[in-house]
Order: C-alpha cells, then sequence, then structure tokens
C-alpha cells in the first residue's frame, strides 16, 4: 500500500498525521510538526527566494548532515531511523530513503524566513549596486 493511502504518524507523539491535500505535506495537530516531502520544500523555498536555485538546478540544493546524540527519529514512512541535517541554520530529522524532511514546531517557518530574508538582502544588495551605479553615489 502506498504511503499517500494509509495512514502516517507523528514521528515525536504518534498522532495521526492530516494530509494536506495540496501538498506533499502532513501535519500534526498535536505537536503541529509537519512532514514535508523533499519536492514540496524545494518548492516553497523558491517559492520564497527563486535565487536559491544554484546553476544547473535542484541537484544543488543539500542539506548538510549534523551529528546528534539525540536518538534518531523514525521516519514515519518507512520506520528507518531518519538522518539529523542542517537547512537554513535550523536542525531537522531527513528520510533519504523516501525523500521526506520532519519539522518540528515552528522549523519550517524559521527555514523559510531565513530563505526569504536571503533573498531579500540580495535583492537589496543588487538594487543599492544599481542605484548607486544611476546616479554614482557609490
Amino acid at each position: 500500500m502506498a504511503y499517500r493511502d494509509r495512514p502516517v504518524h507523528c514521528p515525536r507523539c504518534g498522532v495521526g498525521l492530516a494530509r494536506d491535500e495540496a501538498r506533499e505535506m502532513w501535519l500534526c495537530r498535536a505537536c503541529r510538526g509537519a512532514l514535508v516531502g523533499t519536492g514540496e520544500l524545494v518548492r516553497e523555498l523558491v517559492r520564497v527566494a527563486p535565487d536559491l536555485v544554484p546553476e544547473g538546478g535542484f541537484a544543488g540544493i543539500s542539506t548538510i548532515g549534523r551529528r546528534s546524540d539525540a536518538p534518531a527519529l523514525a521516519c514515519p514512512v518507512c520506520g528507518d531511523d531518519m538522518n539529523p541535517v542542517f537547512l537554513g541554520g535550523v536542525e531537522i530529522d531527513r528520510c533519504y530513503h523516501d525523500e521526506f524532511a520532519w519539522f518540528d514546531r515552528g522549523e519550517l517557518d524559521r527555514v523559510l524566513d531565513r530563505a526569504r530574508d536571503q533573498h531579500v538582502k540580495r535583492e537589496d544588495s543588487w538594487l543599492r549596486k544599481l542605484v548607486a551605479q544611476w546616479f554614482g553615489d557609490e
């Protein structure tokens, strides 16, 4: 049975996750965590910061592995241990087998906010340089 056709439970509190029918995302109503497909995550990141996509496409977007003394979370889909990784300076858990990432409460918003902030800074820097060139204020 495909994961979309069976219940998926929160790796933190065991409560059944509610599927967001419009996106590849499941939400925990109890702890407010979110299970997000990596494709959906990339779409969200590109939506808030299109300049994040490296030359050559999505294959260049990566997560950085981390060491953790905490016990690994079990993937809600396959049950294997998820790998702890950093994304946008936030520690999340990722299942490379099923291509899902688990975000505890508020972590997805922090990652998207950081991407948005970086995008604004890059645009602001570019715009300042352009205005300086136009008006000679370097």
